[in-house]
């Protein structure tokens, strides 16, 4: 074998290798989702969620001044958290309507399954 096709081999397994550990971080990230059953499960939690809670499942920080993070559920729901600090309990945990902006419960305090079947 020359040198060349030895060249052209090690590239293309090279290639291979990166698109297969592409495909593997992508799945990892949609496992990481936070989805509508999680967040019904972790409202039985209640005034007990904390930051915590939520640290497994991928977010973006939207805050400015305050720590506020927002969790993609599906398309028609996301969760917002916020708080002044990631030290002391968060001020708020909303299910929010992403149709609607202004539906939005607490889901620590309200009934999400009455708020998701409406």
């Amino acid at each position: 074998m020359t040198r060349k096709c030895r060249v052209v081999l090690l590239l293309c397994a090279v290639l291979l290798l990166t698109f297969a550990l592409s495909a593997c971080s992508n799945r990892e990230k949609e496992d990481d989702k936070l989805s509508l059953d999680q967040v019904i499960e972790l409202s039985g939690k209640g005034n007990e969620l904390t930051w915590e809670d939520f640290e497994k499942f991928s977010s973006t920080d939207i805050g400015s001044g305050l720590h506020i993070l927002r969790y993609e559920v599906d398309e028609n729901y996301y969760l917002l958290i916020g708080g002044g600090s990631k030290d002391i309990e968060p001020m708020y945990i909303y299910l929010i309507n992403a149709n609607d902006p202004d539906a939005y419960i607490d889901i620590r305090t309200d009934d999400v399954n009455s708020f998701i079947s409406k």
